[in-house]
């Protein structure tokens, strides 16, 4: 079974790259890789916010509890409180992806 829609960046696509731009044994790429991933959890779990300059910022929000609905039956019901990582891009990486038209 294929998956249709965009391109995806996977880690085994981000170790190819990394292997292939430091010239590293696809073992060690794959180690820094997993590394950074870890890095970033650790962080994110830490409370701290992560932030990749040029790219943008990563944290941690806390979602109260609120009602909900069940859609197949409409019974209501209560959604609990959870955290959930929030993503803002950089400035750098907003024009990037809406660049300004030509006047």
């Amino acid at each position: 079974m294929t998956t249709s829609g965009p391109p995806k960046l996977t880690r085994a696509k981000l170790t190819d790259t990394v292997r292939a731009e430091l010239g590293l044994p696809r073992s060690v790429a794959r180690r820094l890789v997993d590394d950074v991933f870890r890095e970033l959890e650790g962080s994110l779990l830490s409370g701290e916010t992560v932030k990749l300059s040029g790219f943008g910022s990563f944290e941690i929000q806390s979602r109260p509890a609120r009602p909900g609905r069940n859609p197949a039956t409409m019974e209501p019901h209560t959604v609990p409180a959870r955290q959930v990582v929030q993503f803002r891009p950089s400035q750098r990486l907003r024009e990037a992806l809406n660049p300004e038209p030509a006047t």
